[in-house]
């Protein structure tokens, strides 16, 4: 397939940069009628799955998503990172917002015959919240994306962002998640992705597509290909596909031409059926007894007219130079070759045209635009923010925003 002579020269780097947006905890109290400066110990801090056991950061840090490896189509993975309050002195109230503006709309191209379809880039996502055994605090919830089917994959289009192409991966509705004063627990985040045109092929309008696939999240491989692409495959390669009936129906056009040889330039098809003369002395009866003109052994396509017995061709530019049915031997063929000829190209083309508007022909188009997309770019980012706010001394959940009064 014509992909994968593309994709396997290609690496994306995907970054997902962790910076940490944190508020220093200083406080002021009054000791002995004179200010004093109390420093709250802060140690929110986080690490990612590949640096040392039990280090945690606080400066930020980055990590290739993808591992620096040729990302093809079909590929999928996961990769995890930890925050924690480490016993800070305070409270903290934290947030982990993602940003994927580089994997919306690329370009756009001709999938399965259809021109103008808008690319994406193919990648859907799945992020778990999960916090330590025997924690004080409670787990974050992780948001539900719209049109997840409740099965937490997102396409990063369908997600509404901030101006800064952010969004929160947490379900606020019931308060913000956070740290009580002198927590260290710890939440793991982990972040599942996949190359999964499925999700993408169904908003392309493209008649191959039709009814619509049902997306498939399943990374088992199946023979070839992963399962939401088996389908496709089997359909176009399997025993009876459209790539035998293709190749069958080719075969069809060309056994008939060697049959019974080529069309003429002027797109006539006539040829002479040719058989022994009967010997001089012969009755009229001993003539009509003779054997049925045999059927020329014809040519394969391409090689042009056959010669017949006579000097003629099987093309029609020179029909034998003599009458039909005299001495030359020859008698017009009778049966509408053009005809069958043509059904059968027609049978040749309607089954190319199924090949080319196939399912698997438009998860190659697909495949192929978007890696093409994603190569012209420099880099392509896909940013992890962590933030923490504190929480004033004492304060062990934080405050919730206060009703608003209709007035008297």
């Amino acid at each position: 397939m014509k992909q994968w002579r593309v994709f396997l020269s290609l690496i994306i780097l995907v970054l997902a940069s962790f910076a940490f947006l944190s508020t220093l905890a200083r406080y002021t109290s009054e000791y002995s009628g004179s200010d004093a400066i109390l420093v709250a110990k802060w140690n929110f801090g986080a690490r990612g799955e590949e640096d040392i056991e039990g280090e945690f950061y606080n400066k930020g840090f980055t990590f290739d998503l993808f591992d620096a490896h040729s990302v093809k189509p079909m590929d999928y993975g996961e990769k995890s990172f930890t925050f924690t309050g480490g016993g800070s002195d305070v409270g903290i109230v934290y947030d982990v917002e993602m940003n994927v503006q580089d994997l919306l709309q690329l370009a756009q191209g001709t999938v399965a015959q259809t021109p103008g379809v808008d690319i994406y880039a193919p990648f859907i996502f799945k992020i778990t919240a999960a916090i330590n055994e025997g924690a004080a605090d409670e787990a974050p919830v992780v948001f539900s994306p719209p049109g997840s089917d409740q099965d937490g994959w997102f396409r990063p289009g369908d997600v509404e962002t901030d101006e800064d192409g952010f969004f929160s991966i947490f379900d606020t509705t019931d308060g913000e998640p956070f740290f009580t004063p002198g927590s260290e627990d710890k939440v793991t985040v982990t972040v599942y992705w996949q190359w999964n045109v499925s999700y993408f092929i169904n908003d392309t309008e493209v008649a191959a597509v039709n009814p619509p696939i049902v997306p498939d999240t399943s990374t088992d491989s199946s023979g070839v290909y992963l399962p939401y692409y088996q389908i496709a495959y089997d359909q176009y390669y399997g025993p009876g596909g459209l790539d035998e009936q293709r190749r069958n129906a080719a075969q069809a056009v060309a056994d008939f031409l060697a049959e019974h040889g080529s069309p003429a330039d002027d797109g006539t098809w006539i040829h002479y059926l040719s058989y022994q003369l009967p010997h001089r002395g012969q009755s009229r009866e001993e003539e009509e007894q003779q054997p049925g003109p045999p059927e020329p052994a014809g040519h394969p396509e391409g090689q042009g007219s056959q010669p017949e017995p006579d000097g003629g061709d099987a093309g029609g530019g020179d029909t034998g130079g003599g009458d039909s049915g005299g001495d030359d031997g020859g008698t017009p063929c009778p049966v509408d070759h053009y005809a069958e000829y043509n059904y059968l190209v027609g049978l040749e083309h309607a089954a190319i045209t199924a090949c080319e508007t196939s399912l698997m022909a438009a998860y190659d188009d697909y495949d192929t635009l978007a890696i093409d997309a994603l190569v012209a770019k420099e880099t392509v980012k896909v940013i992890f923010r962590i933030k923490g706010d504190q929480m004033v001394p004492g304060q062990n959940i934080p405050p919730t925003e206060p009703e608003q009064n209709s007035g008297d």
